[in-house]
């Protein structure tokens, strides 16, 4: 079968256009040409998305002569376009994404051709294109994923997005393609790096799938966030990266927690001087889960909390009193809610050592498992997690707030973070979806499966904890030397 080779063009307004030729001993020979007008909003793409678009227009009308051939070449005149198709692992604006998707029936190869030549029959048909136009689901599916992300927000990230100067400069240069003329510009230098990640829709500027802030409402948004739960930086940081982003991001993250002053007055320094003894993370969901106390707090209630040591997804119930037979309520509601675990970690303290609890773990069939009593580094999973609930019960006492609300509120925060050393949100580890909160919903994509690969999990969990270790252990770091009977 002779060679063949597909090129596509896109006029900055008016259409697209595409030629297939066939190699021959007489050079190129041309097969079939089209065109057809863009609709309005593909005028509103930026130029990249609209030469991307004529790529895949182009393969889906030439599908009867390009399927089940050999390996083709795609010649393009838009140079960025070669790491987006070429390269599986680059990341990409959702648009393009669905279409380099959608190009997977096909074998090909894009090249790079300036086409300057004015005489060249595809710039001519793609500035007089047919009046037909492409019937695509693309927007469709862009505008209802923005929507049931951003629902909540969305007129009013529009509405800031249309006042900021920096943005309104920024899409100018994201739909025009004016980057070079414009990258010494003070407003565009720091997007220029990423100008390849960057598109708008819905009158919002992205990169990939965060949302860029207006000025206007970055404070805002910071001081949202960390009033979920008073997290700390990095968990503040990574659930504003699920859905946003802005260049100024991380400094004004760290300076709003510095100056917390709630944080200041809750968060205390622990240190300590032998070394990290790591724990592999468990092979199943909820098959092994550390439980413990906190509390009394103000008005004399304490919370029970139960740590799933896989997803690190968290409950919490509140209790009047440590008696064992709340604890076993308390517990039962829990295993009835997932699953009663094969193991239970919790310390040697009232009431885990009493006999009436043997006994409650040999009925419903757990393992019960306990660590060394007032050593928290013994339970790091749920020592965590206490500091940041009774963090969180601290907070609510000084702004006076209902205290079960505040403990709701930091959950909802928790779950929906991905946890620095899996990578992915307790919520999504364990259900296997996505949860929405005030920040926005991001529906499923293709990428969330190999998030929550189990083995690729079981990967991260092991880094984090070897770089903890690395990071808490000095040359003054020793084994303790003590034996049994000491």
């Amino acid at each position: 079968m002779r060679p063949i080779v597909l090129r596509c063009e896109a006029s900055f307004y008016e259409g697209l256009s595409a030629g297939l030729f066939q190699q021959t001993n007489k050079g190129l020979q041309p097969v079939h040409f089209i065109s057809c007008s863009m609709s309005d909003t593909e005028k509103r793409y930026s130029q990249t998305e609209k030469d991307a678009l004529s790529i895949r227009w182009a393969k889906n009308r030439f599908s009867i002569h390009l399927l089940g051939a050999p390996t083709f070449k795609i010649i393009t005149t838009h140079k960025l376009l070669i790491p987006m198709f070429n390269k599986t692992t680059i990341k990409l604006p959702p648009r393009i994404e669905k279409w380099v998707m959608d190009m997977q029936d096909v074998d090909f190869e894009i090249m790079y051709d300036p086409g300057k030549d004015e005489a060249d029959p595809l710039d001519f048909l793609s500035r007089h294109p047919l009046p037909e136009k492409e019937n695509d689901e693309t927007e469709r599916m862009i505008k209802a994923i923005i929507h049931n992300e951003y629902a909540v927000i969305l007129e009013q990230l529009q509405e800031e997005t249309n006042k900021d100067e920096q943005l309104l400069k920024l899409k100018d240069c994201v739909l025009k393609t004016y980057w070079e003329r414009n990258k010494k510009n003070i407003d565009i230098i720091p997007y220029y790096h990423i100008r390849n990640e960057l598109y708008v829709a819905e009158g919002l500027v992205f990169r990939l799938n965060q949302i860029i802030v207006p000025k206007t409402l970055q404070e805002k948004l910071i001081n949202s966030s960390h009033n979920m739960g008073h997290f700390g930086m990095m968990k503040t940081k990574q659930m504003l990266r699920e859905k946003y982003w802005f260049p100024t991001m991380n400094y004004m993250v760290e300076e709003t927690i510095k100056n917390c002053f709630e944080c200041q007055v809750t968060t205390k320094q622990l240190y300590g001087k032998e070394p990290l003894k790591m724990t592999e993370i468990p092979e199943n969901l909820w098959e092994v889960v550390s439980v413990d106390f906190g509390g009394p707090y103000p008005d004399e209630h304490y919370n029970l909390v139960v740590i799933d040591k896989r997803t690190r997804y968290p409950e919490v119930e509140k209790l009047n009193t440590t008696a064992c037979k709340q604890i076993k309520d308390k517990l039962m509601r829990i295993f009835a809610t997932h699953e009663i675990s094969r193991r239970l970690e919790s310390d040697n303290e009232p009431p885990f050592n009493a006999v009436e609890f043997v006994n409650f773990a040999a009925e419903q069939g757990f393992e019960h498992h306990k660590i060394t009593p007032l050593h928290p580094r013994a339970d790091g999973k749920a020592e965590a997690f206490m500091k940041v609930l009774n963090k969180t019960e601290q907070i609510a006492k000084l702004q006076n707030k209902d205290s079960a609300i505040a403990v709701q509120e930091m959950l909802v925060g928790y779950r929906s973070t991905p946890h620095l050393a899996t990578g992915v949100s307790p919520y999504e580890a364990l259900m296997k979806r996505r949860v929405r909160t005030k920040l926005g919903y991001i529906p499923r994509t293709n990428d969330d499966e190999e998030i929550t690969d189990e083995k690729k999990m079981n990967e991260r969990d092991k880094c984090y904890k070897d770089k903890i270790k690395h990071q808490a252990e000095n040359r003054n770091t020793r084994d303790h030397n003590f034996k049994t009977g000491d």
